[in-house]
């Protein structure tokens, strides 16, 4: 596994004694790795999916739980599952449910507790592509995509909690010749709310379909007008209306823009919106609700040059509030976003770094992921480590313990997450050993710890919380 780490912030917010953390994190496993969903997890960290190629022509699905920093817990591996998999729903439970397809696309599913050990794992003998997954009232999931033919068909399957099908739909559109569920979310009333896409022999359409608990439909909405467009998100409004997200074509400018549509609660639209900055292409991909009653919209933006992971906020009639361009070594796009606890947003997603990396990347509340000090080392852990206990540090005083190429001086210090030395003094040492810190003059936040010895450096990130 390779891992690159580009930024840690920890900015305490005004009048609030807690901190928001922002980081970014590109792993790869394999080759080619991708992150297709993100979750809130219980303890305050973060399930994310995907999936990877092995050995070329061997795909497998990936599953990890990391923390609130954004550092590993455990990962998972599933081998040998069709290309395009990796979906998971978190559980009320902890644990998590990761979805895919085996066997030439019969559904997949399987169960892991919050510790990362397996539960159960089941084939189900319905066959499609999967688009995205929720997880149910009665802490099942319920997956969307092309089902229960992986061609054509806009179809939904109910899982139970043991991973079995309940029941398998296919909400069928005379008026078009191919159909693609993208897209599904939770109605107040316990039903569904599915967007997706279709097209005949000469046009294409997006479509929102509705269903009760059991996924029996309540009603289906064709529309024409965009070009080449495709609904991947959608959610119910406080006041009953749909609101969803997607791309379409704009032939004026020759790109893909960025499109939104709200319609009333019976399916009429109210408005659409349509827009990219000049110069650029844009796509949602993903979208979660805000606490303001707002919405923000996690894709990309492309200019001829390079892609970016783009989030836009929108108010609750679609107006643009904020955007925020997230930069990367390479090119990189986001496929799932939520919102977190201190207000901020988690994003999954791919990154080309390293011939293809999982993506996963918290911001602050205004979508911005400040660049801080890398924490990484020069050389692999066994030339050149280091390790600090304990951490989180409640205590005046750590342990640095360091393994170093060779002995002799060296330089410890410690900085704030802007990169700034908050303390540090030159020290002689020998190739393993310990080194005392004295923390007790700080305040409650995030450090790194920097050793520079023999012209190599790493750093290591630490948190004191005391109060």
């Amino acid at each position: 596994m390779r891992f690159q780490e580009t930024a840690i912030l920890a900015a305490v917010l005004i009048g609030s004694a807690s901190a928001t953390v922002t980081f970014e994190r590109r792993w790869q496993w394999y080759q080619e790795t991708v992150g297709r969903s993100v979750e809130l997890g219980p303890d305050g960290g973060y399930l994310v999916s995907g999936g990877t190629w092995i050995e070329g022509s061997r795909y497998g699905i990936v599953l990890l739980r990391v923390d609130s920093l954004g550092d590993t817990t455990w990962v998972r591996h599933i081998p040998d599952t069709d290309p395009d998999g990796g979906f998971a729903c978190g559980l009320p439970d902890g644990g998590s449910v990761v979805l895919g397809t085996v066997n030439s696309r019969y559904i997949f599913t399987s169960k892991y507790d919050r510790n990362g050990d397996s539960v159960w794992s089941h084939v189900s003998e319905t066959r499609g592509l999967v688009s995205a997954v929720i997880a149910t009232q009665d802490s099942g999931c319920l997956a969307v995509g092309r089902l229960p033919d992986a061609l054509a068909d806009f179809g939904a399957i109910k899982l139970a909690p043991d991973g079995h099908e309940e029941w398998v739909r296919y909400y069928e559109e005379p008026r078009v010749f191919e159909s693609w569920a993208r897209g599904v979310s939770r109605t107040r009333e316990g039903g569904y709310v599915l967007c997706g896409d279709c097209t005949d022999y000469m046009d294409s359409y997006v479509r929102i379909v509705l269903t009760d608990s059991a996924g029996t439909e309540r009603a289906s909405w064709l529309y024409s007008g965009p070009v080449g467009p495709v609904l991947r998100d959608v959610r119910q409004t406080a006041d009953n209306r749909y609101f969803a997200v997607g791309a379409e074509f704009d032939t004026l400018g020759y790109r893909e823009v960025l499109y939104v549509m709200l319609t009333d609660s019976a399916g009429n639209i109210v408005s659409t919106k349509s827009f990219a900055p000049d110069g650029a292409s844009t796509e949602a991909r993903a979208m979660t609700k805000t606490r303001d009653g707002g919405y923000t919209v996690a894709g990309e933006i492309r200019w001829r040059d390079s892609t970016r992971v783009w989030l836009v906020k929108l108010d609750e009639s679609g107006d643009t509030l904020w955007t925020s361009v997230l930069g990367g070594p390479e090119d990189e796009t986001a496929y799932d976003v939520e919102q977190t606890g201190d207000l901020g947003f988690i994003i999954a997603g791919a990154s080309s770094a390293d011939g293809g990396s999982l993506l996963l990347v918290k911001t602050d509340s205004l979508g911005r992921a400040m660049t801080g000090i890398e924490e990484t080392g020069r050389l692999g852990i066994a030339d050149f480590g280091l390790r600090i206990a304990p951490n989180p540090a409640g205590k005046s005083r750590l342990a640095v313990r360091y393994h170093l190429p060779v002995a002799g001086r060296a330089r410890i210090e410690l900085l704030d997450v802007a990169g700034r030395s908050v303390a540090g003094r030159p020290v002689r040492v020998g190739r393993r050993g310990v080194v005392s810190l004295d923390v007790s003059g700080l305040a409650d936040g995030v450090y790194l710890v920097r050793l520079d010895a023999s012209g190599f450096r790493a750093t290591h990130k630490i948190v004191v919380m005391r109060h």
